[in-house]
């Protein structure tokens, strides 16, 4: 994986997963509609986003899916960093 800066809602989606585990889109969406006005699909959409950039992995229940994070913080932080730093040797 590649890993890409992610933007500020993909970050908050990636530490409410690092913090909790598993969890639903509505359990995202309860998390963070407390700290900001967002819409269930939007929640949907950057999970699918990050799911489709294989940050998180997805497992199929009866009528939706449990997302977990693929990395760990620790390990996706040091991620970030090296393509960062190979991306500035580069340039």
């Amino acid at each position: 994986m590649k890993a890409k800066i992610p933007g500020e809602l993909e970050m908050q989606v990636l530490d409410i997963l690092w913090q909790d585990g598993d969890c639903s889109v509505s359990d995202i969406f309860g998390r963070l509609k407390l700290k900001r006005k967002i819409a269930y699909t939007t929640v949907a959409t950057i999970l699918q986003r990050l799911y489709n950039k294989g940050q998180v992995d997805r497992e199929e229940r009866t009528n939706h899916y449990i997302y977990t994070s693929h990395f760990n913080k620790k390990t996706y932080s040091l991620r970030l960093i090296k393509n960062f730093l190979n991306g500035l040797m580069n340039n």
